[in-house]
């Protein structure tokens, strides 16, 4: 078992929703990790921020669970990377926020990684104006 703690700040410069702000903080429990891999679990209660681009807010409290899967491939040098976040608003127009990544990392050495990822974000609204996005991104990493 342990105790998670979240802070999030997001802004874009595109986007309908202009600024995002997440503070969460609550249980979690890690189902195994092993070398070949990790699974974990966490509910949070949050509190949500959304500043839309139309100078229109919404604050709002809820309950969000995540899960964090990570399983090595090939010896290692394959990684197979696939979290979600779920987060339930208390909100008449917001029924959920689901956050999804989902993807493959090659490990180049212990410092240094490449990785080839699928983000969807899925905003699910009772007045008809649910949002979906897809995004594919490539990217470099590093540890410390």
């Amino acid at each position: 078992w342990f105790w998670q703690n979240r802070v999030s700040y997001q802004r874009d410069h595109l986007g309908e929703v202009e600024r995002q702000m997440q503070l969460g903080s609550g249980p979690g429990y890690e189902w195994w990790n092993n070398a070949l891999g990790r699974f974990e679990t966490s509910a949070r209660f949050e509190h949500l921020r959304m500043d839309a681009r139309d100078g229109s807010d919404s604050r709002n409290n809820g309950l969000g669970l995540a899960w964090d899967y990570r399983r090595y491939l090939l010896g290692k040098r394959f990684q197979l990377v696939h979290n979600a976040e779920t987060l339930i608003p208390n909100d008449d127009e917001v029924n959920y926020i689901v956050d999804a990544e989902l993807g493959l990392r090659y490990l180049i050495n212990s410092w240094a990684s490449m990785s080839l990822m699928t983000e969807w974000d899925y905003t699910s609204s009772s007045d008809e104006k649910s949002r979906s996005e897809a995004r594919d991104r490539v990217g470099f990493g590093v540890n410390w």
